[in-house]
C-alpha cells in the first residue's frame, strides 16, 4: 500500500477524532474544540496520513515551544507545562527552539508494520524542515505504552521525567507519563 502526508485542514476533523476514539481510551481521549484548534493554528505541525485512496489512517500533532537547552537527558523539563486538553496557544510559537509532540496515533490495522516508526520519522522531518530553527523535541507517553516508547527510543529519544498519575483512563487506574526528549539533527 502507498501512503501519503499532508497537512491537516479543518475537513479532517471526523477523521481525527476517528483516529483518537481508536487508539486512546475514554479518559485519555483529547476533545474535538482541542483537535480542531491545533489544527487552526498550526496546520503545519498537524500531519495527516492518508492511503492511496485518500482515507486518513492516521495524525501527527505538534507545536512548537521556547525551550532552555536541554541538559543531559532532557533533565530540567517543567512537567507543569503538560496537560491533556491543553489549549495550543498557550505555549506555541513559531520561532520557537522545540517540537512538542502533543498527540500522535495510527489506526489499528496500520499497527505492527513499521507503518507508525515511518509515520513518525517523516512526519518530524517534515516539521524540520519548514522550520530549520528547531534544535530539540519532547513529548509524553504513558507508561505502560511499550510500543510507543520503542518507537521513540528507536528515533534517539531519552527518557528524562516522570508525570505522576497523568493519564486517568475511565474505568482503569490512573496512570504516569514519561517525558521524553531527543536532539533534531
Amino acid at each position: 500500500m502507498t501512503y501519503t502526508l499532508r497537512d491537516a485542514t479543518p475537513d479532517d476533523i471526523d477523521d481525527i477524532m476517528r483516529i483518537e476514539y481508536f487508539s486512546f481510551q475514554e479518559g485519555i481521549r483529547e476533545d474535538e474544540d482541542v483537535f480542531r484548534k491545533r489544527v487552526e493554528v498550526f496546520p503545519k505541525g498537524f500531519i495527516m496520513l492518508a492511503d492511496e485512496t485518500g482515507a486518513s489512517k492516521g495524525y501527527f500533532a505538534s507545536e512548537i515551544w521556547q525551550l532552555p537547552a536541554f541538559k543531559s537527558s532532557g533533565a530540567g523539563v517543567d512537567a507543569s507545562l503538560f496537560t491533556l486538553n491543553h489549549d495550543i496557544s498557550d505555549h506555541h510559537t513559531e520561532s520557537g527552539n522545540t517540537l512538542y509532540i502533543s498527540s500522535f496515533a495510527l489506526l489499528p490495522e496500520c499497527r505492527g508494520s513499521g507503518m507508525g516508526d515511518r509515520f513518525f520519522n517523516e512526519a518530524v522531518a517534515r516539521i524540520r524542515l519548514a522550520f530549520p530553527g528547531l534544535t530539540q523535541s519532547v513529548l509524553i507517553v504513558n507508561e505502560s505504552w511499550v510500543r510507543a516508547r520503542a518507537i521513540y527510543k528507536k528515533r534517539g529519544y531519552e527518557e528524562c521525567g516522570f508525570i505522576p498519575l497523568f493519564f486517568k483512563p475511565e474505568g482503569d487506574a490512573p496512570q504516569s507519563a514519561i517525558i521524553m526528549t531527543g536532539a533534531l539533527s
